[in-house]
């Protein structure tokens, strides 16, 4: 059992870490104002409630004092239930304001030892005029580098829309997950929350409702709900960015189409806008999709042609990943001993060359990589010349070759980058790594601010 909990922020007693309050307080004062026609003084409900919560902080007791000031300082601007012993303590929902860090003991090579952490925290009141609408539509690829995130506390504080109407402060979230994938995979949300008000089943909520997400400039775009399930005492509700009908097997043929119309038709075929940036509209004197999902089909076509697609925010957006590869990068990030990262080297695995048949046609690419392993495939999709089949090696080979040089690192929210941004990367130590990365996949924790960051060299050969 806990002694406290604020979000996902436990105080209690485990088999590893010492982490108590050790002082807690409180203030309620009412509110006054002129009664002009009596000229006397009355009494109009209460001033915001405030609560200061105190605990000491210790190496030996298994918790860092700057680690677990910096973690705090993450959580300022976020609101939710403060709960003693299990039971509400004051109001619905109090705000983090202020975190202070008092050192007592720093050790001779710098490292604080002891101290205490003061947390400030404010009742949360709704500004009901900024609650009615979710927030418009932005591709995720069209994100300018110059695009700066909101410094008003109020403007990065985690929104939830549920079929575009706010219920932020219908639910109390614990957890909140998005995933953003560039290519092959479907973003997914990952929301827990207590129901406090008891209204979520009142909503009669089904399986291809809408759920949105916005904090600060990050936001989730519309994504359909795939389950509401109850879990361990709370709400757990799971999404994906692409409708249920993309499990639909298809079977159809084409002739003399073009990419660009192909892809739109899938998207028209479930309800998607359509978007498209660095792609080159070639023709195709036959096409056929034979017991195919729609995405399957066009992530195998994509794969030919050295293209992705995602979907997000009800559009299917369809690119070319050296066009997107060869952008400015968002901006450049630091990686140092501090951060928790993995890189990978994967260069022994790659191919200099690959071969693609189809019954008489042969396609070849060789790579400028100077590898030396070669690789040749039969492949069912039909060639309508040399041309094509050379093409399809070429894109066949990137997708072999695009995730040899691949990392993983974890840091404070970045909430302007997401899959497919390019990023700047600076490696202390080790300079063969510095250079833009594309972002891959990005795990966005809006509960415990932080971003996980898989990516891969943005230099493909």
């Amino acid at each position: 059992m806990y002694q406290a909990k604020w979000k996902d922020r436990v105080f209690s007693i485990t088999s590893n870490t010492i982490r108590t309050l050790q002082e807690l307080g409180a203030t309620y004062k009412v509110k006054k104002k002129s009664d002009s026609t009596s000229s006397t003084t009355v009494v109009d409900g209460h001033e915001l409630q405030a609560f200061t919560l105190s605990y000491d902080v210790s190496l030996v007791a298994g918790v860092n004092p700057l680690t677990e000031y910096n973690t705090m300082k993450s959580y300022l601007g976020q609101y939710g239930p403060l709960l003693l012993e299990g039971a509400l303590y004051g109001p619905k929902n109090v705000m983090l304001e202020g975190v202070d860090l008092d050192c007592d003991t720093i050790s001779n090579d710098g490292k604080l030892v002891t101290g205490k952490i003061t947390l400030d925290f404010k009742e949360y009141v709704p500004d009901k005029k900024n609650n009615s609408v979710a927030a418009k539509y932005i591709s995720p690829l069209k994100r300018s580098h110059f695009q700066n995130e909101p410094k008003a506390i109020a403007d990065r504080i985690l929104k939830i829309f549920y079929n575009e109407t706010d219920i932020t402060d219908d639910i109390s979230i614990n957890s909140c997950i998005h995933d953003m994938y560039a290519c092959s995979r479907a973003d997914t949300l990952t929301l827990k929350f207590n129901d406090i008000n008891k209204v979520w089943d009142s909503w009669k909520p089904e399986n291809e409702d809408i759920i949105s997400i916005v904090c600060g400039v990050a936001k989730s775009g519309a994504m359909y709900i795939d389950s509401v399930v109850p879990e361990n005492g709370l709400m757990t509700l799971r999404a994906s960015s692409i409708p249920p009908t993309a499990k639909d097997v298809k079977n159809k043929s084409w002739e003399n189409v073009r990419l660009l119309q192909l892809a739109k038709e899938i998207a028209d075929r479930h309800g998607l806008g359509f978007e498209s940036y660095g792609v080159e509209d070639r023709i195709y004197s036959y096409v056929r999709q034979d017991n195919k999902p729609d995405f399957e089909f066009l992530q195998q076509r994509c794969e030919l042609e050295s293209l992705a697609f995602l979907v997000y925010d009800k559009k299917l957006i369809l690119y070319s990943e050296e066009y997107l590869e060869n952008q400015e990068p968002v901006k450049t990030v630091t990686i140092d001993s501090d951060k928790d990262f993995t890189y990978t080297d994967n260069a022994q695995k790659g191919y200099g060359k690959i071969t693609v048949k189809n019954g008489d046609l042969t396609g070849n690419y060789t790579s400028s990589n100077k590898l030396s392993k070669s690789k040749e495939l039969i492949i069912s999709t039909y060639m309508s010349g040399q041309d094509e089949a050379n093409r399809f090696a070429k894109g066949i080979l990137r997708q072999e070759n695009k995730n040899l040089a691949t990392g993983i690192f974890k840091d404070a929210i970045m909430r302007e980058f997401s899959a497919g941004s390019i990023m700047g990367i600076e490696t202390t130590g080790a300079k063969s790594w510095n250079g833009n990365a594309f972002i891959s996949h990005i795990r966005q924790d809006y509960v415990k601010s932080t971003s996980k960051v898989f990516f891969r060299k943005a230099e493909v050969s």
